[in-house]
């Protein structure tokens, strides 16, 4: 039995890293560390599922049995109202938040905030473009003056990124950093944890706010450990050393959820959406014949339970379930090697259609895709680039075939289809197939300034329906949100759109 064997047999079942721990301790095992733990300063993924444990929102997600619903709610907001005019949105502050020094959330704190996160200037002040300034009307009462109408301000006001900080941690600034330096590693909020070490690069231990408005919480210690080793990670969680595990991949779920003591948690769908750009500004690809010969050339279900083994699902339209305007009339996408064959004939390539794929590394969906499109006569080279220099493919125009993923923040139909498919976003943004369709962008132009969910659902399907006629995209698949924890802890909700936050103050223990 070689060293390394040995090695992962000792862990699996002794454990390591934390060792025993008590009943209302919580270890979550992820594969990298925080970069800051400051809101106006990051917008890295790891670093905001932390901050919905340390900070409060004015909106949050709507949970009901255990799922997001999609409908967004007010966290510290017991109200709001919208002027005439779509400029001008007041909140009331709902009494009796404090932050972690005991100090009370008021109105004041809501616009320091936000006139702190546009002055330090770093990646989170961008989404904050509408916001001309912030008035405190009371106490408890503060208004959003905007630049434009911006429907999807609650949407927005819901993200880790709009976390309400104390305006006290300006006593921690230095030279003029708006107590940046020490926020990177402290909190300052008014959420159920607050932070009581960080340890770099090994773990991130929380600690009850003891001012927390809500309720008390079942952990009164919560540890974050980086686990950079997939295997000795899902080891560890099998032996009970960690209670959750974010490294879980679709090759590994099925093989761990068999342990006695480890569960899967997977949603119905997924925020993200995987594709094959077409470049329609190439001379072969700008008919849309070959594009559609190419996407029923493609084998979902090969690509679906064959290489993720499940753990993902064909995309129906260009609108996830959940999102307004999502059309499930749409159908899903299918394999029809004849009718394939037959537009590419119409188009001129009856055979040997040779093209390239660029990628940044080759893997089974690559490999899939190129076996699949040779049954239809398409001949798939696949040209393996460094990633700035995919990047650059990518912006410039110079490709043919490239994939794509995007990620949605929140279930809003304009944060995909904006950016994906408004020739405004052509080269600079996401519309990496350089698509132009006047109407749609009329569409999306319309979407962007409608206020009720309604008219903006029709909108946006008219708009999708138009897409899918044009296919600059061969929409391939939405994966699985998917955590692995033991069957021992409950109460846990698995947001789509914030993957690897936490609802600590809702979960507990069951004592066995």
């Amino acid at each position: 039995m070689g060293y390394a064997l040995v090695f992962l047999v000792q862990i699996f079942l002794t454990g390591c890293g934390t060792g025993a721990k008590e009943a209302n301790t919580l270890v979550i095992g992820r594969g990298s560390d925080n970069v800051s733990l400051d809101p106006a300063i990051s917008s890295n993924n790891i670093d905001q599922s932390i901050f919905s444990n340390l900070y409060q929102q004015l909106m949050q997600h709507q949970v009901e049995e255990g799922r997001i619903t999609g409908v967004l709610e007010g966290e510290l907001a017991s109200s709001w109202k919208v002027s005439d005019n779509r400029l001008a949105w007041t909140f009331q502050i709902e009494r009796g938040h404090h932050f972690s020094d005991g100090s009370e959330l008021t109105a004041s704190a809501v616009k320091y905030t936000f006139e702190r996160t546009k002055a330090v200037n770093r990646s989170p002040s961008s989404s904050l473009a509408w916001l001309d300034y912030v008035e405190v009307s009371a106490s408890m009462e503060v208004t959003f003056h905007l630049n434009f109408p911006f429907p999807l301000l609650l949407s927005v006001l819901a993200m880790p990124g709009t976390a309400i900080i104390n305006p006290l941690v300006e006593l921690n600034a230095v030279d003029g950093d708006r107590g940046s330096a020490w926020l990177s590693e402290h909190s300052a909020g008014s959420g159920p944890y607050l932070v009581e070490r960080w340890y770099r690069d090994e773990r991130l231990v929380l600690v009850p706010n003891p001012h927390y408005k809500n309720k008390e919480v079942f952990f009164n210690r919560v540890i974050f450990e980086v686990v950079k080793d997939n295997a000795i990670g899902r080891l560890r969680l099998a032996n009970g050393d960690l209670d959750i595990y974010e490294g879980v991949s679709f090759r590994t779920a099925k093989p761990l959820s068999k342990h006695k003591n480890v569960k899967l948690v997977l949603e119905d769908a997924g925020n993200d959406l995987h594709f094959l750009i077409f470049n329609t500004e190439h001379a072969i690809l700008n008919d849309v014949r070959v594009r559609r010969a190419i996407a029923l050339a493609i084998d979902y279900n090969a690509l679906t339970e064959d290489i993720y083994s499940g753990y993902a699902k064909p995309i129906r339209g260009t609108l996830l379930p959940g999102f307004p305007g999502h059309n499930p009339d749409i159908p899903l996408p299918h394999r029809n090697l004849d009718e394939a064959r037959a537009l590419l004939k119409a188009a001129g390539f009856p055979n040997n259609l040779k093209l390239t794929l660029s990628v940044g590394y080759t893997n089974a969906v690559v490999e899939a895709l190129q076996s699949q499109l040779a049954e239809v006569g398409i001949q798939l080279e696949i040209q393996q680039v460094y990633a700035a220099a995919l990047d650059a493919q990518r912006a410039s125009g110079n490709f043919e075939l490239m994939l794509g993923a995007w990620l949605a923040d929140f279930p809003d139909p304009w944060i995909i289809m904006e950016f994906m498919f408004s020739s405004r976003y052509i080269g600079a943004g996401a519309n990496a197939s350089r698509y132009r369709n006047p109407e749609v962008d009329r569409l999306l132009a319309e979407g962007y300034v409608a206020q009720r969910m309604e008219d903006r659902a029709r909108i946006y399907d008219s708009a999708q329906r138009l897409i899918m006629a044009d296919l600059p995209q061969a929409f391939l698949y939405t994966t699985t949100p998917m955590v692995a924890l033991r069957t021992d802890i409950d109460g846990f909700v698995l947001n789509r759109y914030q993957l690897g936050s936490y609802n600590l103050d809702q979960m507990s223990r069951r004592m066995q």
